[in-house]
Formats: C-alpha cells, structure tokens, sequence
C-alpha cells in the first residue's frame, strides 16, 4: 500500500524545490546581475554537498530515525531558504545554497529506505508515481513561480517555498513514517552505508553519467543553441510543454502495468541511453536543417523526456526493491554522482560559451553517449556476488 503521508510530503518538497531552483537563478542573473562564472559558482553551491557528502548522508540516515531526521532537514531547508530573501551577495549566497542542498540531499535515500514498507510488486509503481510527482511539478511551478515573481518579487517566492516544506513538517508530525529498520539483523548496529561492489559500481555509475551527462549537456547549451539557430521562443514553450507530457504519458503508462524488479535492469537502462542518445542526435539535426521545426522539435522533446522517465523509473524501482542498507546506500551514489556530472557539465557549459556553431560539439556528445551505451548494455559486470548482494531475489528481470 502507498504511503500517502508520505507522497504529500514529497510533492511540498517537489513543489518547494522547483519553485527555489527557477527563482534563485533568476535572482542571481536578473537581480543580482553576476558574472557567468559566479552563476556557476551558484549552480555548483547547489550540487557539491551531495556528491561530497554521500557517505555522510548514509552513514546518518542508518543511524537516525526517518521522520526526525526527515523534520530536522526540511526544517534546515526552510531556514536556508527565507534566508535568500536577504542575501544579496555572492559571499552571503553560497553559505545558504550549501547547506540548503545539504538538507535536500537527505530526501531521496530517506524516500529509498522507506520504499521498504512497500509491497514488493508495488515499488516499481511507487518509483514511477514520483517521477510523476516530479514531472507535473516542473509543468506547473514555472508558470506559477512566473507569476508571482513578476507581481510580488523573487522575495515572495522564496516564502512561498518556505510555507511548503512548513506544510510538510507539519504533515511528518501528524503522520510519521513507519519505524525504519535498515540493519541486516536485530543485532547489527552497523551504520557504515552499505558495501556494494567495485565492479558494480563502476557499471552501474557508467549508466548514470552516460544518461544524465547528456542530459545536462543539451539542457546547459539549450538557451544558447536555440538563439543561435533562430528557434523562436514561443517554439521553445511549445516544446518543453511537449516534453513534460511525454514524461506523464510514460509513468501513466508505468502505473497501468504490474511492474517488479527482481534484478538489475540492464536493457531497460542501455535502452532509455539509446533512445535518449538518439533524440538528442535527431534534435541537432533539426536544428540545422530547419526542416518542420514546429513539428519535430516538440516530438523530439516528448521523445527525450520520456526517455529520461524511462531511466529514472526503472533505476529507481530498482533501487527501491534492494534490501534497506543497500537501497540507502546505492541512492545516495546515485544521487551523489548525478551531482558530480552537474558540476562538471556546468563548469564545462561556463567555459565553452563561444561564438562557434554548436552542431558539431552536440552531435558528437550525442553519438559518442549512443555508441558507450550500446558497448555497456552488452558489459556483464554483475557476477554472483553482486546478485547476491543487490537483488531482492534470484528471479530474472521484468
């Protein structure tokens, strides 16, 4: 059965974050008006404690209560965030975003250790049903978030997102998460995360980059390839409404199905790369040619949404129906080098500004991602004790 308790909270804390994230940049770049390398500076302040400090988050997560510790960092994350509304420099921004990410980066592994009250042939939904979540909240919060930016200020904003995760405090404390018990044994008060192998580490953390590099990369250089080929704004609108209805379509289609995972799903990912890789390929294309661009451009952006949906989902069902202690443990992986990716795409779109034609620098990130893809769908890196250690049970993938 659902967590619904659990579901309201996150959709506060989604709502909260997609709210922050638009209004802290246009604060930086409007407002404040700093200089692209400070913009990123910002964007990295939003990333690092997650990738730094993962095996902190899981080591703390083991050995704290999830409703306490989930409170005691939205509360974090509410005083970080009205905050903003009077820092006014780099030096007094930075501090705030740190810890503020900080607090963040303790939301998905507590929502993975809590997957564990599921029922098994539920998690794949449970999986898909906040993807969902997180898709409808980039759909309705900009225009919101627009709205009254325009009207009452970025300020407002920023007090808005601190009410949600008020709300969402208030929801833990009238209904708090199952007692969580992510030990191994009665006896076992190891809070050292998880020990996942090496070797599947480094193939699973292969998958991760490939499909969130690619992402970041076309999403960084998005802006400046489109006013470089004259694509309209109002296309530019078109399109991303175009993508989050390919990512709602997706999970809708996930929710209908009986979804289970009982090992790695290394086809569906190579597969969500593929397509991901393809897209971006046929979206560079377009964009040179010109050709159709009112109807292709919204396609190809419904196209990798969904692709995107397509990997979150099945990595985080999988994620989800690993034991406690591993399920922590491999979402604070990948939520920590999805962050490493960040920060080097940003670092990387900050110092690649240039006048040059974007085409050849696209296409080829595109075709180098497809061709790694396809080499690591076929690379067996899951031996036995990484079965053993990882899968919820010895049945084949779904």
């Amino acid at each position: 059965m659902m967590n619904k308790p659990l579901l309201m909270v996150i959709t506060c804390l989604n709502i909260s974050a997609w709210i922050d994230l638009i209004s802290i940049m246009t604060w930086v770049g409007y407002e404040l008006n700093f200089s692209p390398i400070a913009v990123a500076l910002v964007s990295i302040s939003m990333l690092a404690p997650q990738a730094i400090l993962s095996r902190f988050i899981t080591k703390t997560i083991n050995r704290h209560n999830a409703t306490n510790l989930l409170i005691l960092t939205t509360a974090g994350r509410v005083v970080c965030t009205l905050g903003l509304i009077w820092a006014n420099s780099l030096t007094a921004l930075v501090p705030l975003l740190l810890l503020r990410a900080l607090a963040i980066g303790f939301m998905q592994p507590i929502v993975a250790g809590e997957a564990q009250h599921i029922k098994k042939n539920q998690r794949a939904k449970f999986a898909s049903l906040l993807n969902l979540i997180n898709t409808l909240s980039k759909l309705i919060v900009p225009v919101l978030g627009g709205i009254l930016a325009v009207n009452f200020g970025e300020q407002s904003v920023f007090a808005i997102s601190s009410g949600l995760g008020g709300i969402a405090i208030l929801g833990l404390l009238l209904f708090p998460l199952p007692t969580q018990n992510l030990n191994t044994t009665p006896t076992d008060t190891n809070t050292e995360p998880q020990k996942i192998p090496g070797v599947f580490q480094l193939g699973f953390g292969s998958c991760i980059v490939l499909a969130v590099g690619l992402s970041l990369t076309f999403s960084n250089l998005l802006p400046y390839t489109f006013s470089y080929y004259e694509v309209p704004k109002s296309l530019l609108s078109v399109a991303l409404s175009a993508s989050a209805v390919g990512a709602v379509l997706f999970n809708l289609m996930i929710l209908r199905k009986n979804l289970v995972i009982n090992s790695f799903p290394q086809k569906h990912l190579m597969m969500s790369c593929v397509l991901s890789a393809a897209a971006f390929a046929s979206l560079s294309l377009t964009l040179i040619t010109g050709t159709l661009n009112w109807v292709f451009i919204p396609l190809l952006f419904a196209a990798i949404s969904g692709a995107r949906a397509y990997f979150e989902t099945y990595s985080n069902a999988f994620i989800f129906s690993c034991s406690g202690r591993v399920s922590v443990t491999l979402a604070a992986f990948k939520q920590g080098l999805a962050a490493y990716a960040g920060m080097a795409i940003t670092l990387i779109g900050a110092l690649s500004l240039t006048d040059r034609e974007p085409f050849t620098f696209l296409i080829s990130a595109s075709m180098i991602t497809l061709t790694l893809a396809l080499i690591w769908g076929c690379w067996n890196f899951q031996d036995k004790q990484s079965a053993a250690l990882l899968s919820t049970s010895p049945n084949k993938e779904t």
